[in-house]
């Protein structure tokens, strides 16, 4: 009988300069791939980044588990979950690049007028912002940049039920002062 040979997607722990011998470039090239594929077109510059959090997650997860096996179907996974963290944190922080065509397009149909009326409605929501109690507006301002409640309980250093406490008073007092600048959904 012959001995069983490794797939060459699997290698255990030692292999991963934890201990002996493994090919570091093997599992490069595999979250390359997997990043590539996972990775959307506005964030290609951020590719290579993207690659080294993915093989540090991994050697911290296999670290974590002496003689674990490391397989394709795992490197895959955590390709796909450091792309899709990253891609939450750009949108959530606006940090979409206008690429080379300039700034987006005014869409189409928007007349002066609708583009003024944005611009008195942003005015209208930061001078409502102002004027909320100091704890609700850190709350809603994570909110409207598109923090869950979980995560904005863990920037304010809250419990999630404070946290969403003063997410929902405080979109209630923004709706409140909003409705009074004649500002309606």
């Amino acid at each position: 009988m012959t001995a069983r040979r490794a797939l060459p997607y699997q290698w255990r722990v030692d292999e991963l300069g934890l201990g002996s011998g493994l090919d570091i470039e093997a599992v490069r090239r595999q979250l390359r791939a997997a990043v590539a594929r996972f990775c959307p077109d506005w964030m290609r510059e951020e590719r290579e980044d993207l690659v080294q959090a993915s093989l540090l997650r991994i050697m911290e997860a296999l670290k974590s588990r002496e003689g674990a096996e490391l397989k394709a179907t795992y490197v895959w996974k955590t390709a796909f979950s450091v792309v899709l963290d990253e891609t939450r944190r750009a949108w959530r922080r606006r940090e979409r690049p206008f690429g080379d065509d300039g700034p987006p397009p005014v869409p189409a149909g928007a007349t002066p007028e609708a583009l003024q009326l944005q611009g008195e409605v942003g005015r209208a929501v930061r001078d409502c912002l102002g004027g909320l109690e100091a704890g609700r507006r850190r709350a809603v301002q994570l909110r409207l940049a598109g923090f869950g409640h979980d995560d904005a309980a863990q920037r304010l250093g809250l419990a999630v039920k404070q946290a969403s406490n003063l997410i929902f008073r405080g979109m209630e007092d923004l709706r409140r002062c909003l409705r009074a600048k004649g500002i309606t959904a």
